[in-house]
């Protein structure tokens, strides 16, 4: 069986440190990610998750990089695509409230998300892994672009 879905993934830098999540479930770290509702739009999916995830209001600014994550869900079995862009998103407020879906957050240079090791995810069961692929395109992108220390 295989699955594709529609995503929208949030960037939010502040002092050039990229925010990341810590997923409630199995610990990975990661960018704010979730699935397009039927009838939203891209730019609507990332306001929407970046409040229930941050409790950040949001302003889409530019795509970053639009990724392409293929994985197999161990726990079902089925093999998946998420399909979607990475927005580089403006608030006015970096007041972070987590949501039931996260238990820690933390803001970090480049070399530091590199020494969590997104290429390695360990103990994840499939499940997050594509979170911790795709946080490693974004860094790359933004260490590319010079937008992260």
């Amino acid at each position: 069986m295989r699955e594709q879905h529609a995503m929208s993934c949030g960037i939010i830098l502040r002092d050039r440190k990229l925010l990341l999540m810590r997923r409630n479930e199995l610990g990975v770290w990661g960018i704010p990610c979730g699935g397009v509702e039927f009838g939203e739009s891209p730019e609507e999916t990332v306001v929407r998750e970046m409040k229930e995830e941050t409790g950040l209001d949001v302003a889409p600014k530019e795509i970053l990089c639009m990724l392409s994550l293929r994985f197999k869900d161990d726990l079902t079995k089925m093999e998946k695509h998420l399909i979607g862009p990475a927005y580089v998103c403006e608030t006015g407020s970096y007041e972070i409230k987590m949501n039931e879906e996260n238990t820690d957050y933390k803001w970090v240079s480049f070399e530091e998300a590199m020494k969590i090791g997104f290429n390695e995810v360990k103990g994840t069961d499939g499940k997050y892994s594509h979170l911790a692929h795709g946080t490693d395109t974004v860094l790359k992108e933004l260490k590319k672009r010079n937008l992260i220390d």
